[in-house]
């Protein structure tokens, strides 16, 4: 499965700002979970009948 939701150079500039290091697999880990936290914010917002994701959904 690709990393495609989420920018690693970011991440690792966070985690490194607070002394830690990204291992390979937990970009793929952290993806995972933004796929999780967004398919849930877009079931919230079609319940609501709506199509436009807002802060509340997440």
């Amino acid at each position: 499965m690709a990393v495609d939701k989420i920018v690693k150079k970011a991440i690792a500039k966070k985690a490194h700002a607070m002394g830690f290091q990204v291992s390979a697999a937990a970009y793929q880990a952290i993806d995972d979970m933004v796929e999780k936290i967004i398919t849930k914010a877009t079931h919230r917002a079609k319940a609501n009948k709506r199509k436009t994701l807002m802060p509340h959904d997440f």
